[in-house]
């Protein structure tokens, strides 16, 4: 699994993520083989280049292509997205599709350190 974290390797990866479905396939793979690709190392930046599909988004996109992190819907951030003063689209947040990567405490964590996260805290950071 050691191929997956080179460079050249992943970005070829991700150049044949053209729709959702191997959007959402490709980091259920991550996950589910997580302790064998990356051990006990956190993902590096290159990571945030995942084509994920975000809300107000027509095509897919990496977290890389906005100025924060990327989030995944939960209660908090959608009520934050709904406030007047909040422009629509300021936070990039991944369309419902993938609310089932995200639903153990142990699969959040492990998103969060690819810069996709559920935590309003990290807009303050």
């Amino acid at each position: 699994m050691q191929i997956i974290k080179y460079e050249k390797n992943f970005t070829r990866i991700c150049s044949c993520i053209t729709d959702i479905e191997s959007s959402k396939s490709f980091l259920s793979f991550l996950f589910e083989n997580r302790k064998r690709i990356f051990r006990d190392e956190v993902p590096d930046s290159s990571f945030r280049n995942i084509p994920i599909l975000w809300e107000d988004d027509e095509s897919l996109n990496s977290v890389s292509e906005y100025d924060s992190d990327g989030y995944f819907h939960n209660d908090e951030l959608d009520e934050l997205n709904n406030m007047a003063w909040l422009a629509a689209g300021s936070l990039p947040v991944c369309v419902h599709f993938y609310d089932d990567l995200f639903e153990t405490t142990e699969a959040r964590e492990f998103f969060s350190k690819e810069s996709v996260s559920g935590h309003s805290k990290q807009l303050t950071t």
